[in-house]
């Protein structure tokens, strides 16, 4: 059976997917800021701030999208990334820091995978359109790693 939806459930669909790609973005963007509070290495911190803009830049996009679409961005975060169960005073090692994440950076690429894969046009182009930009992010954050790593050795 072949669902037909008028152009309005049509856009309603397609905003709320597009909210939780916000949503997503928010999320890792904020990660970065709580991330951001325990690195205290210039050039780190530097990649940081870069890899926190792109998500920031990200979420703007695709909110800007389901405006267009009529619907409402969310402007909170999901909680379903890494840091959610630290108190927000609690200092991590660099490290540890950094492999949260590349965790939330792994996640996230997911997550754009599994846009892609959507049934909802709308959904699979902007997601198609973004992965290019979230893998170099995630890539970013993989090297940092690697640059921790080699210097603790």
């Amino acid at each position: 059976m072949r669902l037909i939806y008028t152009r309005n459930e049509a856009n309603d669909r397609t905003s709320k997917k597009l909210d939780e790609f916000v949503r997503t973005e928010l999320a890792v963007a904020n990660l970065y800021i709580k991330a951001l509070k325990t690195i205290e290495d210039t050039a780190y911190r530097s990649q940081l701030v870069t890899a926190m803009h792109c998500h920031q830049g990200r979420a703007d996009r695709v909110a800007g999208r389901v405006r267009q679409l009529g619907g409402r961005p969310s402007s909170a975060s999901g909680t379903w990334l890494p840091f959610t169960g630290a108190t927000p005073d609690q200092m991590l090692p660099q490290a540890e820091v950094v492999a949260l994440l590349v965790e939330g950076e792994e996640q996230t690429s997911r997550k754009y995978d599994d846009l892609m894969s959507e049934t909802d046009f709308e959904v699979q182009q902007l997601a198609g359109q973004l992965h290019g930009a979230q893998q170099s992010t995630c890539k970013g954050i993989h090297d940092l790693q690697k640059q921790l790593s080699e210097s603790a050795a």
